[in-house]
């Protein structure tokens, strides 16, 4: 309690230690308890959103793939006369001057540049329409995005320009043979 005439000073005519007041300001235990909760939330909300961005930045799997890559899918279409025998069972496969082409035969993409990018394989071989053809699939996995054309080479038979739209959406689908 202060006194009267000397104000900030106890009856004992000590000073009293003064309390910050602002216009307006409630200064009860219970406006303190909410800020302190304000401030409590929102420390909280800052941990949770903190958390969450480390576990979807940092953990592989959790966000989506990034879009840097796709899978060149395709064909290669043996014809040759001398597929009569390269039959076995439901499969096929190329013969004499061909015999690199069976499955697992390298289909290499290469870039622009003609670095290398990405290797796949054929698959096994089915008979084509006509008796004497053999279809080969093949999808090459992580091709990077970005070129202008890609050049596709099966085995060591050259290599086939196909520009970016194409390889991405349709394929690539190439002949060879006699």
């Amino acid at each position: 309690m202060s006194d009267p005439l000397f104000p900030g000073t106890s009856p004992t005519g000590l000073p009293q230690a003064a309390t910050p007041f602002f216009p307006g300001q409630d200064v009860s235990p219970k406006s303190s308890r909410r800020i302190l909760t304000f401030l409590l939330g929102a420390a909280s909300g800052a941990i949770v959103v903190g958390l969450t961005w480390t576990v979807f930045a940092l953990l592989p799997g959790l966000t989506a793939p990034p879009a840097d890559n796709f899978s060149l899918k395709g064909s290669l279409t043996l014809t040759s006369t001398s597929l009569s025998g390269a039959y076995s069972g439901s499969e096929c496969y190329g013969t004499g001057g061909y015999n690199d082409i069976s499955k697992g035969a390298a289909v290499t993409v290469y870039g622009a540049s003609g670095q290398v990018l990405a290797v796949g394989s054929l698959v096994s071989g089915r008979q084509g329409a006509g008796s004497l053809s053999c279809v080969f699939a093949f999808t090459v996995p992580e091709v990077p995005v970005g070129e202008k054309f890609y050049q596709v080479e099966v085995s060591h038979r050259g290599k086939v320009t196909v520009q970016a739209d194409q390889a991405r959406t349709t394929g690539v689908f190439v002949t060879l043979g006699n």
